[in-house]
C-alpha cells in the first residue's frame, strides 16, 4: 500500500508517529541543552513519547516495544516524581548514594564532593 499523504494513515499508526516525532524532539532538546535530564520537561516528553507509541500497538501489537514503551512509562514517572518531590522517591541522605560525575579542568572526569553543614 502506497501512502501519498497523511490522511492515508491509519490514525493509529498517526498516533505511533507523533510518539517518535516526540522522542526525537526530546533527544534535540537534550543535545542543544535547550533542557536538561533534571527538568520535569524532559520526563513529561518521554511520558508522551511513550504513551503515544504504546497506544499505537493497539494496531499491530509488537511484544518486544510494548516492554521497551512500559519501562519508558515506569521510569518516567519515577523521574518525574522524584523531580516534584524531591526527597519522596530517592531520599537525599540515603547512604551509598552515586555522587554525579564532572569534568575537572583537564577533561577527567572526578567525582562531584557535595559539602554538607556541620551540625
Amino acid at each position: 500500500m502506497a501512502f501519498t499523504s497523511f490522511s492515508d494513515f491509519p490514525p493509529l499508526q498517526l498516533v505511533g508517529l507523533a510518539g517518535a516525532c516526540a522522542y526525537i524532539v526530546n533527544y534535540v532538546l537534550i543535545t542543544s541543552r535547550t533542557i536538561t535530564t533534571e527538568s520535569p520537561v524532559f520526563f513529561v516528553n518521554n511520558l508522551l513519547a511513550s504513551s503515544l507509541v504504546m497506544i499505537s500497538l493497539a494496531d499491530a501489537f509488537n511484544m518486544a516495544t510494548a516492554l521497551i514503551q512500559v519501562f519508558w512509562v515506569g521510569v518516567s514517572l519515577w523521574g518525574l516524581a522524584s523531580r516534584l518531590h524531591p526527597g519522596m522517591v530517592v531520599p537525599k541522605d540515603r547512604p551509598g548514594r552515586l555522587t554525579p560525575l564532572t569534568f575537572d579542568g583537564q577533561r577527567r572526569l572526578r567525582n562531584v564532593t557535595r559539602s554538607t553543614p556541620s551540625p
